[in-house]
């Protein structure tokens, strides 16, 4: 399932999963209970830290295919106690030995006093008894544009983005990169940037790329995004177009397009590529769910066949059940329990953006409008700035305040 965090792909050096779905099995607490707004409030998680690891675009042509990357030396193993030395085997005895000279014995060496109070000196091994301990090799520090490349990519994985900028300059300013290879190093950059909630920069890093490598389907894809987030919903909506048009099967650009066509007011369309995406990744959640998001705010009955796609996902595993909401098996307050029992602070974070994000629609559409401007409030406090749901959130804001 591709990630829910903005950016189609981090490509060649870049990221595997900078955020993924966060699909752990979570056992989804369900029940009958009253699917209107009544009694809902919004999913707060006291101590979540705000926001989640970003990234998690499609992948583009790997440099690593252009430049191999070296194995790293095998550590050699410590040895933990020192090797016992074989014993020489002793001469039989034939004869007695002649009587030795005695040895006049060396003499003593005199003691030195301590004086009073002080704590006694402490006897100096030789040289010869002392064994220092073995040096570990100094890793060599990285050189090449793709090496520092590479570097910028762990700091990226380790949520170190000020160190992954600085390293991906560094890496264009090797001069050894090819241009496939600056393109994808650029495109990275903007990923970052875009976390750090810098679309403007985010923009940039993409245009660059782009000069670079005009087909760049990912670069497309992302910048569209970050226009999204600008509100230049033409540009966003042709940046999508431009991005299918090179890679026509994926069903993560067509819910993109989508969503921005829902909020731009131009349903028909919307429809159409929610279907699209949904007949692209049969069991995908999200597109079940703006699926049936885009026809009921459209004024369709999609009551029926929302449940006939909602079969083919796992209810038990997130976003099940957020489907199990909409579908009226489980209540808000179930949900929210199913929240604060998340595996980890990450996921707790995650769900509780998605939670409070998608609880909102659901209450919107039940006409339930204060209720659902108090979700959506919510899910920008928890979403992550690279997140889908915070610029839906932002959307469904503007919209409920015409």
């Amino acid at each position: 399932m591709r990630g829910r965090t903005i950016g189609a792909g981090l490509a060649a050096i870049a990221l595997v999963a900078w955020a993924g779905t966060l699909c752990a099995p979570a056992a989804a607490q369900t029940g009958q209970g009253n699917q209107s707004g009544q009694g809902a409030t919004p999913l707060e998680t006291l101590g979540v830290p705000t926001g989640a690891p970003a990234p998690a675009p499609a992948s583009a042509p790997s440099p690593e295919d252009v430049i191999p990357q070296q194995p790293a030396p095998a550590t050699p193993r410590a040895q933990t106690f020192p090797a016992q030395q074989p014993t020489a085997p002793q001469p039989a005895p034939s004869q007695p030995a002649p009587p030795q000279a005695p040895t006049q014995a060396a003499p003593a060496t005199p003691a030195v006093p301590t004086p009073s109070g002080a704590e006694p000196a402490v006897p100096v091994e030789s040289p010869a008894q002392v064994v220092p301990p073995p040096q570990a090799p100094k890793p060599k520090p990285p050189s090449t544009g793709i090496e520092l490349a590479k570097e910028a990519r762990k700091a990226q994985e380790a949520g170190e983005l000020e160190q992954a900028i600085k390293l991906y300059g560094e890496a264009l300013a090797a001069h050894d990169l090819s241009d496939e290879n600056r393109a994808v190093v650029l495109s990275n950059m903007g990923i970052v940037h875009w976390a750090e909630g810098e679309p403007d920069a985010a923009i940039a890093d993409y245009d660059r790329a782009l000069a670079l490598q005009p087909h760049y389907a990912d670069a497309l894809q992302n910048r569209a995004l970050a226009y999204e987030a600008k509100g230049r919903v033409k540009d966003a909506i042709a940046g999508y177009g431009a991005a299918l048009a090179l890679q026509p099967g994926d069903a993560f650009a067509l819910e993109n397009r989508g969503r921005t066509e829902l909020y731009a007011g131009q349903l028909k369309e919307a429809v159409s590529d929610f279907t699209q995406a949904l007949a692209l990744a049969s069991g995908d959640g999200y597109a079940v769910l703006w699926l049936h998001i885009a026809r009921a705010t459209s004024g369709q009955d999609d009551d029926f066949e929302f449940r006939q796609n909602a079969r083919s996902v796992d209810l038990a595993t997130w976003p099940g059940p957020i489907l199990s909401l909409y579908l009226g098996t489980t209540t808000f307050d179930n949900l929210r329990l199913l929240v604060d029992a998340a595996p980890d602070p990450g996921r707790q974070t995650v769900w509780a953006c998605e939670a409070n994000f998608y609880g909102g629609v659901l209450l919107r559409l039940e006409k339930s409008v204060e209720s659902a401007s108090e979700f959506f409030k919510q899910a920008e406090t928890y979403c992550a700035p690279s997140s889908i749901e915070r610029l839906a959130a932002k959307a469904e804001l503007a919209r409920l305040s015409q």
